[in-house]
Order: C-alpha cells, then structure tokens, then sequence
C-alpha cells in the first residue's frame, strides 16, 4: 500500500508528458493497478493525436472493471456520437474502434456481445475492416452465441479472404464443438 500510494501520484503526472510513449505507458501501468481514480485520465488520453496514445487509453479502460469503463469502450466501438466525442474524431477510426472492441471483448461484457453479433450481422456495405475487427473480438469473447453469425461470415464469398479467415479463426478460438462441421467444411475452401 505504502509503494502503491507512492507510485499512483507519479504515474498520473507521467500521463502529461509532452512523450507519447510515456504518456501510453503511464496510462496502461494505471489500468494494470486497477487504478479506478485515472478513469478520467484515460478519458482524456482518448483524443490524444497519438494511436499509440489512444490504444493504450482504451487498453487501460479495458482492463478496468466498472461499468463506466464498459460504457465508454462500447461507445467507441460503436462509433456513436458518444464515442465520436471522447475520441474527437468523426467518425471515430477503424484502428481505434476495433481495439475497443476487442478490449470491451475481453472483459466478456453482454453488452459487447450484443455488439458484435450485430456488427457482424449487418455488414453491408460495410468496410471488411470493420468486420474483421468484430469477428477478432468474437474469437477472444468466446461466446457460442455468436458461431452463428461468425458461420455465415466464414462462408461469405462476398468478403475479402482475410474477412473469411478471422471468422474462421474466431470459430476455433471459441472451442465449442458445435462449430465443427463447419470447421472441417472451411477445409475445402481457399
């Protein structure tokens, strides 16, 4: 307790250097100490000019466990105007919209699982990044709910290859065996 109340002040200072990788390291060290208290910091490192910067900020929200952090990473990866402001971009980037997903993802949040499935139900038209992003995020999410969607993806012949490969992937990420058959199916495809 007594290093932690030491090294808490000093590492929010750090998360206003004029160095983006200090700013992007001080920022993921906080989210690490589950540092409840740097939410706001983080929020603020969200519209930094830096990627680096902003994907750590998201990464430490990621690792956050409230509610509000959860919020906030799912309006990201949404691109609602919520989301749109916290970045300061219009519309917030694919970069920064799939890392959001994928750390809204790992925390396993019902939410994000809505999320994906719609995402990845309703992709046309839509940028093959923005689809990949989600069926990523799917695989680390684990959910059998969403084999379905990933599936139809798989056998998308409408989507680049590496659309098609990151359901594939997601598909055995998830691990349940009723994803098989259309596992051994991909084996015929390119």
């Amino acid at each position: 307790a007594a290093v932690r109340d030491k090294v808490l002040p000093e590492l929010r200072a750090l998360t206003g250097s004029d160095d983006a990788g200090v700013r992007a390291a001080s920022i993921v060290a906080l989210g690490k100490l589950r540092d409840q208290d740097s939410i706001e910091r983080a929020m603020a490192l969200l519209s930094d000019k830096s990627f680096q910067v902003r994907r750590s900020a998201i990464l430490s929200l990621g690792v956050l466990t409230t509610g509000r952090a959860s919020w906030l990473l799912l309006h990201i990866a949404d691109d609602s105007q919520k989301g749109r402001t916290l970045i300061g971009s219009s519309p917030v980037s694919v970069d920064d919209r799939g890392v959001a997903l994928l750390a809204a993802c790992l925390r396993g949040d019902q939410a994000a699982r809505q999320l994906l499935e719609r995402l990845l139900s309703e992709r046309e038209g839509t940028n093959p990044q923005l689809v990949a992003h989600p069926a990523d995020a799917a695989g680390l999410m684990g959910s059998p709910e969403l084999i379905r969607p990933l599936v139809d993806l798989a056998f998308d012949d409408k989507v680049p290859q590496y659309v098609r490969s990151s359901a594939a992937s997601a598909l055995g990420r998830i691990g349940d065996p009723s994803a098989t058959p259309a596992l051994v199916g991909l084996l015929d495809q390119d």
